[in-house]
Formats: structure tokens, sequence, C-alpha cells
């Protein structure tokens, strides 16, 4: 209820005589207005969504692709290394979820921050894993932690490199924008670009001359078979 007071003096003296009271039932606007703010976190979640699947698909990756490891490293250094990662990522995933889950219940109880990007812990935990697997199964491995610092290692090992496997979305230089500058360094280099985020990722990958893309969170078996397909593949034109 809105109310309102004013006081009616009297015409003579303009000494107050009475008061003038209006009084307003506004539940219907509080409901509107509750329903709006309820429509615009909708609108909030929908836009955060994309940037969530792909921190959960970087979380993912790491593990999906570490249970196959640790199958063929047993109780290796690098298997111990690889459980660390599991373990982290695992606990990092379970506090991505606590957020998103606090910020859908709406307005009551505590506000939280929403991180949506995390690209420090993320991406190595898959750069070490994706490395470790490759050596595992006899592959030779270079290693960058972003597009920029990529072209920068191709420059220098232009004739050791078969085949680039390239994030589309990382800190500094971005999977296309480091494809095409690889691509000036050798035209004929053969690229894969991997994301979470598969219909947007696929187009920029195409729009940047990557034929073969590798959603996230990708397998051991998956990340095999594709990379013997490319290999075995014709060169980019």
């Amino acid at each position: 209820m809105n109310c309102r007071w004013s006081f009616l003096r009297s015409p003579a003296g303009g000494e107050p005589k009475s008061i003038l009271a209006f009084d307003t039932d506004i539940t219907d606007r509080k409901k509107l207005e509750a329903q709006f703010i309820r429509a615009q976190r909708m609108e909030s979640i929908g836009s955060l969504a994309g940037g969530i699947a792909h921190d959960l698909n970087n979380l993912l990756a790491p593990i999906t692709m570490a249970v196959d490891l640790l199958r063929a490293e047993g109780k290796s250094a690098d298997g111990v290394h690889v459980i660390e990662i599991l373990e982290r990522s695992a606990r990092r995933s379970a506090g991505l979820v606590r957020q998103v889950l606090a910020f859908a219940r709406g307005a009551q109880g505590a506000r939280i921050v929403v991180q949506i990007r995390h690209v420090v812990d993320d991406e190595p935990s898959i750069l070490t894993v994706t490395r470790q697997t490759l050596e595992t199964f006899g592959y030779r491995v270079i290693t960058a932690e972003n597009g920029a610092e990529a072209v920068g290692v191709l420059a220098v090992e232009r004739d050791n490199v078969a085949v680039v496997i390239t994030d589309m979305m990382m800190p500094i230089m971005d999977g296309p924008a480091s494809a095409m500058a690889m691509r000036k360094i050798n035209p004929r280099l053969k690229i894969i670009g991997a994301s979470g985020l598969d219909t947007v990722a696929s187009s920029r990958a195409a729009s940047a001359g990557i034929v073969h893309f590798l959603p996230k969170p990708f397998s051991t078996g998956a990340l095999l078979t594709l990379l013997r397909v490319v290999l075995a593949s014709e060169p980019a034109a």
C-alpha cells in the first residue's frame, strides 16, 4: 500500500483544517516489478550460459582425458600430477556449479560474484594433460600458452611442426587469429580447432580456414583418431 498525506487548510486563516489521505494499492505493480526482475535475471542467465559452458568444458576436458591417461601411466610421477589436475578441476567444477545455482535462485539470500572466465588455471590443465596424452602415445609435442606465443614458436619450429591443435578461445590472440597468422608462416599447415562452444566455434574455425574441429570435452580416443585423420590428409591448399 502506498500512502500520501496532505493538509487541507481553512480558506480564512490558512490553518490546517483536516488531513486528506491518498491510499493506493500497489500490489499489482510490485508483482509486475518482481516479474520484471525475474525476467531480467533469466535473460542474464541466458547471456552467461555461453561463457559458463566454455568454462565447464574447460574443466571437464582434462578430467575426461586424464582418466584414459591414468590407465596408461600407472603410478609414475606424471600420473600423480594428472591426479592432482583431476582433483583441482573437479573441485573447481563443483564451485562453479554452486555459483550458477546461487545466482539462479534470485535476490533472496547472499549476493555473489559469478566468475565466468578463470583462462589462468583451466587452460594450463588442458595443455598439460593433452601434452602428456600425446607423448604417451609417441608424439613429440611443443606447447604454447596463448595464440601469440604459438605463432612465435611456429616461426622458429616451422619445419618441425606437422599439425597444430589450438583452442578457439585464448588470451592475447584467439584461435582464429592465431590460425590465420600461422598460415602466413606455413600456408600448408594442418590445424585442428578445439572449443566447447560448438556452433560459434565451428563457424569461426571455418572463417579462419580451420577444416578440422574437436569439440570439448574430448576423450583421448577422439583426440588420437582425429589426429591420425588429419596427419593422413592432404595439406591445406
